[in-house]
């Protein structure tokens, strides 16, 4: 059966780019020509994440293209359908072009009326003498395929083309397909673009279509990455993005770790039309997972030192988190803030919290590459140290809610808090002193104050200033400045310590107070002397993890 033929009649116009040439053709067809020869490169509605991650890891990757949005599609044909036989006042017009590519469906050599083609040639007109002149800047694109063999790739248009054309889309309330879809302007022509010369391989033509997603129309965010990845485009052009994207496409396909099924099979999300993917608290999308991993893990691996390849890092991921979930008592319960999942009322595993627990770890296998090959008893045998004592924390974590540790006033703090302690109960456990993390994030922890004589601004110099600790907890203290004859202090959250300073209140001689926000606690607070002792009292406010660690230390100032 020999393949239909169409061609048509276009302005060629070219562009340069460092003396590379560009050619683009516009010309005209109708909806339902482009329906016929021009498929969309889309994945499907209902694709797994297993099935799109498997696709990223094809040569060249196909179905890169968002879904059809089929409730657009009858917009667009309502809307045209609404126009009116005797007036124009609902006449609509789809005069902005769309834009069509080649298809990757084109054989190098293809055979004459059995593989779909494309051909371009000038526009040639006859002279009375007999000869034939080529017309300039016009060609006729000749297509030469059939509706199961299309040679062309719509790149943006497809809602304008299957909305106004006879559309294999449309369904109706209960999902069954419409027989009967075109508009009144599915024979009608509508402006195309082509981009169709050898030189636009899938590759370019995908960049093309990023990049002429419209803001209105914009890509959902994890589409946008993996397309990113999949056609070598910005981040992707750097190693350690590309390789932890290859872990996280590893987690995603990879059936099973040690004969079991994996954890993280189909778990993390690549299609942003499907909701269902999470594996316990560790809900990630694609660009979620790939930024940690990336960020803690390759960022991460030692100078002199390559990183293990994909399939060790997920098999180490994989072992680690089911040893985890062995230990944790809480999590058989769905009640650990580390593991179980997320619910509703701040019942549940803690995403934030958990995501910094990942990070300490995927550092930890960073920094001891001997580690990644640690098998699930040796990681519980790990976990089960004296110093750490993993199996006997109480990850229920019942004095704080998922919300407690993420609103403005603690958020900070609480990701320091959490950070400090899971990377000490990582690569130093002793320096807990046997306290269980789960305690020991929690705090309390030291702050530092700086005490000086009156200046303009505070002094940097440390032989100008008197250095000193607190711990940020619950009493009273007395700070006496005079016998140094110093009259101002400022204070600072330490880097190394669990407690971060969120807010300061000062009750000055007078009465008078002032309230100091956690962005301005550095600021100096100034004294005015008298000829005897005055005291002042500050209120310093600090937090280690969730809004429930909160401390109000009572400090009189003698000046």
């Amino acid at each position: 059966m020999s393949l239909e033929r169409l061609e048509i009649t276009c302005v060629r116009g070219e562009v340069t780019i460092h003396s590379r040439k560009y050619p683009m053709y516009s010309g005209f067809m109708t909806p339902n020509q482009l329906i016929k020869f021009a498929d969309v490169p889309s994945f499907p509605e209902d694709s797994t994440h297993t099935k799109l991650s498997i696709n990223l890891t094809k040569d060249p990757v196909t179905d890169w293209q968002r879904p059809v949005d089929r409730n657009r599609l009858t917009r667009i044909r309502k809307n045209v359908d609404a126009a009116k036989p005797n007036t124009s006042e609902f006449d609509t017009l789809m005069a902005n072009p769309v834009l069509i590519g080649r298809s990757d469906k084109i054989k190098p050599n293809p055979i004459v009326n059995q593989d779909c083609s494309i051909s371009i040639n000038p526009m040639r007109i006859p002279l009375p003498n007999g000869s034939n002149v080529a017309v300039p800047d016009v060609s006729v694109v000749q297509i030469d395929g059939d509706s199961s063999k299309k040679p062309l790739w719509i790149l943006d248009g497809q809602h304008r083309i299957h909305g106004l054309g006879q559309s294999p889309f449309p369904v109706d309330d209960k999902g069954k397909k419409i027989s009967e879809n075109a508009s009144i302007l599915a024979d009608e022509v509508i402006p195309v673009v082509f981009v169709i010369d050898e030189d636009y391989n899938p590759e370019f033509l995908a960049k093309i279509f990023t990049e002429v997603t419209t803001e209105s129309e914009k890509m959902s965010p994890i589409h946008e990455d993996w397309m990113q990845y999949a056609f070598h485009m910005k981040p992707y052009d750097r190693e350690n993005t590309r390789s932890a994207m290859e872990v996280v496409i590893e987690l995603t396909n990879r059936q099973k770790i040690d004969s079991i099924k994996n954890n993280f099979y189909n778990k993390i999300q690549f299609n942003p039309k499907e909701m269902n993917f999470g594996e316990g608290v560790f809900k990630y999308t694609s660009v979620e997972f790939r930024r940690i991993i990336e960020m803690n893990y390759f960022e991460n691996i030692p100078i002199g030192k390559s990183p293990k390849s994909s399939e060790d890092i997920t098999q180490c991921i994989v072992r680690f988190y089911r040893a985890c979930c062995k230990l944790d008592d809480a999590q058989t319960l769905g009640n650990s803030k580390l593991l179980s999942p997320s619910l509703k009322g701040g019942k549940g595993g803690s995403k934030f919290l958990a995501t910094i627990f990942l990070s300490a770890f995927l550092d930890y296998i960073a920094m001891n590459e001997d580690t990644i090959s640690k098998t699930q008893d040796q990681w519980e045998y790990f976990l089960q140290d004296p110093a750490r004592n993993f199996q006997d924390c109480d990850w229920t974590l019942d004095a704080i809610s998922p919300g407690s540790m993420e609103t403005n006033a603690a958020r900070k703090a609480s990701k320091k808090s959490a950070e400090l302690s899971f990377q000490r109960f990582f690569n130093n456990p002793d320096i807990m002193d046997g306290i269980h993390v789960t305690d020991y994030m929690m705090g309390p922890d030291v702050f530092e104050y700086r005490t000086a004589k009156m200046s303009k601004a505070f002094p940097n110099s440390e032989t100008k200033y008197l250095p000193g600790e607190l711990v940020g907890n619950q009493g009273v203290n007395t700070l006496n400045i005079r016998k140094h004859d110093h009259s101002q202090i400022r204070f600072l959250s330490k880097i190394n310590s669990r407690t971060t300073i969120t807010a300061l209140k000062v009750i000055r001689y007078d009465g008078t107070t002032e309230k100091i926000p956690a962005g301005n606690v550095k600021t100096a607070i100034k004294f005015e002397k008298g000829p005897t002792n005055r005291t002042a009292t500050i209120h310093v406010k600090t937090l280690c993890l969730g809004e429930l660690s909160e401390k109000v230390m009572e400090l009189k100032i003698v000046y």
